[in-house]
């Protein structure tokens, strides 16, 4: 018995945009089980207390990183306001994050706090910079186009 054949003709290539689809898919995962966790007051501060300003570099992280799955799962692109182009990816994920952290001013076991937020824009706006500098390295976009109409 043969193996069977391949398929005749080049390959179709991969869109990039589903890689980072897919990425971003795990880790807002990996997100919910973290945000569940700390709503519940389940997370295990004992232990992460260990590690000296373990919340303000888990907001950065990942925040930062959710900022930047987005952006680039959404293919970089941007939105007008006004005069203004911002992207699009990273703006969502700011609006959530500061919406989630007023939320907990209302909440018997999270605190708002102003440096975990700063810690969440300086984080998306960090790695936002940091793909626009790879992205420039490389010869790649930088930006999009904008929003398609």
């Amino acid at each position: 018995m043969s193996p069977p054949a391949e398929p005749e003709g080049p390959r179709e290539p991969v869109d990039p945009k589903r890689r980072w689809r897919w990425a971003l898919g795990g880790f807002l995962a990996l997100l919910a089980v973290i945000l569940a966790l700390a709503w519940t007051g389940s997370l295990p501060t004992r232990q992460l207390a260990r590690i000296p300003y373990y919340d303000t570099i888990m907001h950065f992280a990942l925040i930062g990183g959710a900022g930047l799955l987005t952006h680039r799962a959404l293919g970089r692109r941007h939105a007008a306001l006004g005069p203004l182009r911002v992207p699009l990816g990273p703006s969502i994920v700011l609006g959530l994050a500061a919406g989630e952290e007023l939320l907990q001013i209302g909440s018997l076991v999270r605190t708002f706090s102003l440096s975990d937020l700063a810690a969440d824009v300086c984080g998306v706006v960090g790695l936002y910079l940091l793909d626009r500098w790879w992205a420039a390295r490389r010869g790649g976009e930088v930006t999009s186009a904008g929003p398609r109409g």
